[in-house]
């Protein structure tokens, strides 16, 4: 988490070690807006690094003082989505 330099909001940077087949992604969503509402079409497709570290950072209200979220394979080929399973991750802003 690190302070946008404005007073109304901060980044948050996300990195998570996947391994994934060709044609799938990881997308995360969350109980924010930012993160679709739980909405795996409007979440934040991540972006594959070297290592199959997938990232993506947002911008996310100070007003908002915890955000919960997971992590969704995404099979561009067949659609078919895989929620990561337990509780949710939770970070306290």
């Amino acid at each position: 988490i690190r302070d946008d330099g404005s007073s109304t909001s901060n980044v948050v940077e996300f990195n998570v070690v996947a391994h994934l087949t060709v044609g799938e992604h990881l997308v995360l969503v969350g109980n924010v807006a930012e993160l679709g509402g739980w909405k795996v079409d409007v979440g934040r497709r991540m972006t594959w690094s070297e290592g199959d570290v997938w990232k993506t950072s947002i911008s996310i209200p100070n007003a908002e003082a915890s955000v919960e979220f997971k992590f969704v394979r995404y099979n561009d080929n067949n659609g078919v989505l895989t929620w990561q399973e337990g509780d949710n991750y939770a970070c306290e802003l």
